[in-house]
């Protein structure tokens, strides 16, 4: 899979570190998308007939906020 330059950078500047790549969906916040990803992926569990309710913005700025990642255009780079 081909990434843009600017995640390679990203990448690269964390020699040594394992990234995990999230491809962000298009049309929302950057955390509101992050926080999609993580729900439908089940990285965080919510049932499906509360999925409505959820505040997707929340969870992902949660998420960016505790982890040592960061937005690169329409990916989250985490890394471990």
């Amino acid at each position: 899979m081909s990434y843009p330059d600017e995640v390679v950078r990203v990448i690269a500047k964390h020699q040594g570190e394992s990234p995990i790549i999230y491809e962000l969906y298009e049309g929302m916040t950057d955390e509101e998308r992050l926080g999609y990803i993580l729900v439908e992926e089940g990285l965080i569990m919510v049932p499906e007939h509360l999925r409505s309710y959820i505040d997707y913005e929340a969870i992902g700025r949660d998420h960016a906020i505790n982890t040592s990642g960061e937005f690169v255009g329409e990916y989250f780079v985490e890394f471990l």
